[in-house]
């Protein structure tokens, strides 16, 4: 008797619950928002980075603007000062 019990417990086991349609739409949805959002953080962090990049740059190209600018001022006021001198 007890072996006739155990068939039939195995006979009517209980399939596992399947996911209705909206809970599968729900999973994927939510699957999509972190990889959007994942995607989202990671662009954030590359255009930070190239900011900071571009920055760097845009600041050494103003010196190096200035200095090109400067350097010649700089020696003009050299020979003047020079001059300056040379007639005292």
């Amino acid at each position: 008797m007890a072996r006739e019990n155990q068939k039939s417990g195995r006979k009517f086991k209980p399939k596992p619950r399947r996911a209705t349609p909206a809970e599968r739409r729900a999973r994927k949805e939510a699957e999509e928002a972190r990889l959007q959002s994942g995607a989202n953080a990671a662009a954030a962090a590359q255009a930070a980075r190239l900011g900071k990049l571009e920055d760097f740059v845009y600041r050494d190209s103003i010196l190096d603007v200035g200095k090109m600018f400067l350097d010649p001022f700089v020696r003009f006021l050299d020979r003047l000062e020079c001059c300056l001198c040379e007639d005292l």
